[in-house]
């Protein structure tokens, strides 16, 4: 809703994925995410999205695991104005316990989203994430992340496109063992336009 001179997006998304045990180590599926975008403000770009997809995730070696989630995103505009758009779905996330209990977390993957002024938003990003177990209780993590976006206006089709550079450290710390935990991040974004 509109609060004086600022306006939301406000995103919820359902997702459900169904899996077939292949092995011990790997299982494939299909599955299913439903997310709707609701835009204030005068010109709005509320939307429903369906993406249909193919997923497999396991363990590929003693110390890798892997997610991959492929398949096709259909956006519908609940305004006419707005042309429908179709594309490419993916996410994808590889994980390798590199010494005990060290890990490290690639993930990359495409969808499309909505900006607060009406435009459609393809997003391209890759993430890269060292979580390192200093003690028992405490946990360092370090992240550095890439995003492209491209952005196309709804309303007059003018195209933008901006880079985000993204640089992050957290602390997990167990306050009481397995039920409370306190975490604190430092995360800073370059935008490139």
């Amino acid at each position: 809703s509109a609060k004086g001179d600022f306006d939301d997006v406000e995103t919820i998304a359902v997702p459900v994925d169904f899996f077939y045990r292949y092995s011990e180590d790997l299982s494939f599926g299909l599955g299913y995410r439903y997310r709707t975008t609701e835009v204030s403000g005068a010109t709005t770009a509320d939307s429903d999205d369906h993406a249909f997809y193919g997923a497999a995730e396991g363990r590929l070696t003693p110390t890798v695991d892997g997610a991959l989630r492929v398949g096709y995103q259909q956006r519908d505009f609940e305004q006419s104005t707005y042309s429908d758009d179709d594309s490419l779905f993916a996410e994808a996330a590889l994980s390798w316990t590199c010494v005990q209990d060290c890990t490290v977390e690639l993930s990359f993957g495409r969808e499309q989203l909505t900006s607060l002024r009406t435009q459609s938003v393809e997003s391209t990003y890759v993430n890269l994430e060292w979580d390192y177990p200093i003690d028992a209780k405490l946990t360092a993590t370090l992240g550095v992340g890439y995003e492209d976006r491209d952005y196309t206006d709804l309303g007059t089709g003018a195209d933008r496109n901006d880079e985000i550079v993204t640089v992050q450290a957290s602390g997990d710390y167990n306050l009481i063992d397995e039920r409370l935990w306190l975490t604190t991040k430092l995360s800073v974004e370059d935008h490139i336009s």
